[in-house]
């Protein structure tokens, strides 16, 4: 995938309840923005469980020219739409290792 770059975050739900909420919210941030890659389809999934949280990981892949903008502004987004459906969160921007 020359050109592309994944962003990967990490986010921590503290209601295992809401984890339907929180991937539809996910869903619908990748769905509504153009510089996300369509192929390969964004992934959420569950990346850990625990007594505190459970952690999504969210993975949408992007050109190499819009990265950093993507993943500050998705950052954002992600924000913006928990706190308006009155969700807590934690999330993260996982960088790979060097």
């Amino acid at each position: 995938m020359l050109g592309r770059r994944r962003v990967d975050f990490l986010i921590s739900v503290p209601e295992a309840a809401k984890l339907f909420e929180v991937k539809q919210l996910l869903e619908a941030i990748a769905r509504d923005e153009p510089r996300i890659e369509r192929s390969p389809a964004p992934a959420i999934d569950v990346a850990e469980i625990t007594d505190a949280a459970v952690k999504l990981h969210f993975r949408p892949w992007t050109t190499m020219e819009h990265y950093e903008a993507l993943s500050a502004q998705t950052m954002e987004r992600i924000q913006q739409a928990m706190a308006s459906a009155q969700l807590k969160f934690c999330v993260a921007l996982q960088t790979p290792a060097a």
